[in-house]
């Protein structure tokens, strides 16, 4: 009998393992997805810009180049007082033309925060690119 409850006890703990590992490798996948559709939102921001001499005041202005604007894996939900989501962010000139931009986001994975968010962008605790970036 004692030696039935060791082995539940053991398959129990192995299993808990497994799905911590799991979710992790989950915040990374998601991580480097947010990293792939933050470049592309660039690319054709950065578009947007030589066609129009200027950056758009919203990103839904790109769907003229983008069947579907990406949003965050997440998509909106907050976990530990972060909301996943794609902020962009521009500034105007002294004759109003929207003259820079950025974008950015949180990460999920502890490692991804701590390699991507010394970026050199504005944020500290956020991943940042973008034309308006330091």
């Amino acid at each position: 009998m004692k030696k039935y409850i060791f082995l539940l006890i053991l398959v129990l703990s192995l299993s808990s393992c497994t799905q911590a590992i799991q979710e992790k490798q989950l915040e990374k996948a998601r991580d480097t997805s947010r990293i792939t559709d933050m470049k592309l939102l660039e690319t054709w921001v950065q578009q947007f810009f030589m066609d129009n001499s200027s950056y758009p005041a919203e990103l839904s202005e790109i769907s003229t180049y983008l069947y579907t604007i990406p949003t965050d894996p997440k998509n909106w939900e907050t976990i530990n007082w972060k909301t996943y989501w794609y902020i962009y962010e521009t500034s105007k000139n002294e004759e109003w033309v929207i003259d820079s931009f950025r974008i950015s986001t949180y990460f999920e994975s502890e490692e991804n925060s701590i390699k991507y968010t010394m970026d050199n962008g504005i944020y500290d605790d956020k991943f940042d690119i973008g034309s308006n970036t330091k």
